[in-house]
């Protein structure tokens, strides 16, 4: 297992800044055509194309609630 050190926290950052728009509209993509299958192909193994659950979760949370403030939706 790896150790959390300031290391392993800038390369995360640096790798969720540089992969942030290939892996999270990937998801959105395939949670919206293929919902099934992008969760069997997660569950199964196949997460290097994805974006992380929680940090999508998140991130579409505060997407949502800036889209909605903006247009009143």
């Amino acid at each position: 297992s790896k150790a959390i050190d300031r290391d392993f926290v800038v390369a995360e950052i640096k790798r969720d800044l540089i992969h942030f728009e290939d892996d999270y509209f990937f998801t959105v993509k395939e949670l919206f055509l293929h919902p099934g299958h992008a969760l069997r192909r997660y569950i199964d193994g196949d997460r290097s194309k994805y974006y992380r659950p929680i940090k999508f979760l998140l991130l579409s949370s505060v997407v949502y609630a800036l889209l909605s403030s903006w247009f009143g939706l």
